[in-house]
């Protein structure tokens, strides 16, 4: 995996898959992306906003919230009808943002180390 190769083939508003980053006092401190679907193994919901990731000083100070919302601007501004988010950690985020739980589905190699997905949906 070559992430600048990603990052800068990411950093564009025009094609999928558009990656958003957040700045605090210059400092880089999370990131989040559209991109075609919510997960590789749900095809059908599409488009997806994943990736989030803020950096641990910059935690509970509301930085995964605006990145949130900027996903959900971006995805107003391209007049998609809707974006879904699989997640395990970030529930309480989407929920707080006004995302609505569509399902669950289970993940994992082997039944005891599987984890339950939360797939939201926004419009």
């Amino acid at each position: 995996m070559d992430v600048a190769r990603d990052f800068a083939a990411e950093a564009n508003r025009r094609d999928l898959p558009v990656r958003l980053v957040a700045f605090v006092d210059e400092a880089l401190a999370g990131t989040i992306v559209l991109r075609e679907r919510a997960m590789e193994a749900l095809p059908a919901y599409t488009p997806g906003l994943g990736g989030l990731f803020v950096a641990e000083p910059f935690r509970r100070r509301g930085v995964g919230t605006a990145l949130i919302a900027a996903g959900m601007n971006l995805v107003r501004e391209r007049g998609d009808g809707c974006v879904y988010a699989g997640t395990i950690t970030a529930r309480n985020l989407l929920k707080k943002s006004g995302w609505e739980l569509v399902g669950w589905k289970v993940i994992g190699p082997i039944p005891h180390e599987q984890e339950h997905l939360a797939l939201y949906r926004w419009r």
